[in-house]
Parts: C-alpha cells; structure tokens; sequence
C-alpha cells in the first residue's frame, strides 16, 4: 500500500458500483496496516470513507477507516466523537466513553461529546455521571431536547420518578411528537400509579408511531388496571 493506502479510490469505486462484499474486503484488509506508515494526505479520503460508511450502517468497517484516521491524527475533534458514536452504536459504551474523552481533552466544551457520553454513561447505569454531565450541559447552552431525556432516563434510573416525569415533560415541551418521551413518561407514571395517565401517553406516542412495539405492548397491562379513554 506504500503507506498512503493507494486502494482508497478503489474501494470508492467499488463501493459506487455497490460491490459491498468486495470493497469490504478491501477495508479489511487494511486492519494490519501499520498505522505508522500512513500518509497524511489520505486523511481527508480516509475520513470521509469512514462517515461515509457509518451513515451507511456498516458500523465495524467504519472502525477500522475512522482508526486509521485517528492514528493520522489522534487530535481531531470529529474523527474521536465519531468513533465515540460508532463504538455506542455497537454497544461498546466504554469504549465509546474513551473516545468522547479524547474528544473532550481537545475541546472540553464540545456540546455532541458531553451529549453522548451521558448518554453511553446511561447505558452502562452510570446515572450519577449522566447527571453530572447534564449539569455542564445546562451551564453551556440552552437545555436541550436531548439533554432532557438523558436527564429523564437517569433519575429514572435512580427511581427518582417526580424528577423524572418532569424530565420528559419538558422534553415534550420542546417536541410533542417524541415517541420515546410518551413512552418514557408512561412508563414513569406506571412507577407511581397513575395507570389512567400511563394509557393516555402510550396511546399518544401510538398517535405517532402506531407501530411502536414497546407502546402496544405496555399498553396491555396498563389498560389491565384502567380504562382507555383513546
């Protein structure tokens, strides 16, 4: 490859032809590629492969780009919150974390990095640090609609369901059309009783998504204990 990965217009081409199989095996192949031996000139390319491949949902070859990118530049804001948001996406939220961290010894501030740690930190029920880091986050900007629901998702967490439920009331305040925050906040009322209130919410986020499987299957058992008024 003579430390530029020369394949890199290959695997485009092959990639716009959609030979997939074969542009992933290209890909890699590039996993013993001695990261030493690279040439900053393919970082552009290399970065805008491994998005490229990320948004395509082919999430471990996307590793292996955005890595190679990394080892040209460790120091790249984007290139680090990417992988950060790849590894989550595959589930390996601690890996994940590492990555944000990196991210966030380059721009402490970076909105999408705290974001996302604190809600990788959720995933592993690290609710105390979600919560810290919300608390940054209010500091920085303008509380969010996604600042709110990982806010919400930890004090539930922590069954702190008053907390909570005002969490994802707010959420609804900025989008009423979320799913996720009808079926949370059922969810939460559910916790303290409120069976009348939990069918109203799964029915609403059903209003919006009829297909939601966790709405129509929750709904069930709340309906069990209460009438539907939908």
């Amino acid at each position: 490859m003579n430390g530029s990965l020369p394949s890199i217009q290959e695997v485009y081409s092959l990639l716009q032809a959609e030979k997939i199989d074969d542009a992933l095996d290209r890909i890699n192949s590039w996993g013993n590629v001695d990261a030493s031996t690279l040439n900053s000139e393919c970082f552009p390319a290399l970065f805008h492969l491994g998005m490229q491949l990320a948004q395509a949902g082919m999430h471990k070859p996307a590793l292996i780009v955005l890595g190679k990118t990394a080892a040209i530049n460790p120091k790249h804001l984007a290139v680090q919150y990417n992988l950060g948001l790849v590894h989550a996406l595959l589930g390996s939220h601690q890996q994940a974390i590492a990555h944000y961290d990196l991210a966030l010894s380059i721009n402490p501030r970076d909105i999408d990095s705290l974001t996302n740690k604190a809600a990788s930190l959720n995933d592993l029920a690290s609710y105390q640090g979600a919560l810290a880091i919300c608390d940054q986050l209010i500091e920085l900007e303008k509380p969010s609609e996604a600042m709110w629901m990982i806010r919400g998702i930890a004090f539930f967490g922590l069954a702190q369901h008053e907390s909570a439920l005002f969490a994802f009331d707010q959420v609804l305040t900025i989008n009423s059309r979320s799913v996720e925050a009808h079926v949370r906040r059922a969810l939460v009322l559910d916790e303290l009783g409120n069976s009348q209130e939990a069918i109203l919410a799964y029915e609403r986020a059903l209003l919006f998504d009829p297909a939601c499987v966790e709405a129509l299957s929750n709904l069930g058992g709340a309906i069990s204990s209460g009438t539907s008024v939908y």
